[in-house]
């Protein structure tokens, strides 16, 4: 699964076998960046049984040094692993801004669910609880798969300022007859319109309607 430019998830839970064990594929793919981009490319590798733990692992074995071999536990520098056992270990040693998702430090292990519910809604208290236990139920997505489409948007800037109406409402109608084409090329339906205008004036409004529909 791609993650951004320079980072993706590996799941090799049914495969790691096929190639002598994780460290020994590490090392494979190591040599590989090595060998056909270059040596001014260091991998930094995180290893665990979630993404959550995996992305904060990598981000405890920099910089990367010497290459991988089977009988080193740790794997050598460049790589780490997180394990249910070393866990309760590397959170006593971790801030909580060093995990993906985080902003400023607070201690959630101990704080009642419902009290991170009142400061940051349900879904961001969920996401914070788990965190704090290491808990990631999230799958590897293929890059090969689409993701699922759950908004479409068009924007447009017009190149100088403009105070005819009837520009600006031609573009406006444009815009959507652009979304709604799209909406009908992947056969999907919306409730809910968005709408954002900035100028002289900042006009932002949102309205859901009852039926669906894909029409401009």
């Amino acid at each position: 699964e791609l993650f951004s430019l320079d980072e993706a998830f590996i799941d090799i839970t049914a495969t790691q076998n096929l190639y002598g064990g994780k460290f020994k594929l590490i090392n494979k793919i190591k040599e590989r960046i090595k060998n056909e981009i270059g040596e001014y490319v260091t991998v930094s590798v995180g290893i665990s049984y979630n993404k959550l733990l995996a992305k904060l692992a990598s981000g405890l074995a920099k910089p990367n040094a010497r290459p991988l071999t089977p009988e080193r536990s740790d794997g050598g520098r460049g790589v780490f692993e997180i394990t249910p056992q070393n866990l309760d270990i590397i959170y006593k040693n971790t801030n909580l801004t060093d995990f993906c998702g985080i902003g400023e430090r607070i201690d959630i292990r101990n704080m009642p669910l419902h009290k991170l519910k009142a400061e940051f809604g349900n879904v961001e208290a969920e996401f914070l609880k788990n965190i704090a236990f290491g808990i990631d139920d999230r799958p590897i997505i293929s890059y090969t798969d689409k993701p699922e489409v759950k908004s479409v948007g068009r924007s447009y800037c017009l190149p100088k300022n403009e105070y005819n109406k009837t520009i600006v409402f031609q573009n406006l109608y444009e815009l959507c007859e652009e979304v709604s084409i799209k909406l009908r090329r992947l056969d999907k339906k919306a409730r809910t319109v968005s709408f954002y205008l900035s100028g002289s004036l900042k006009i932002q409004k949102r309205k859901t309607y009852t039926d669906c529909f894909d029409s401009g």
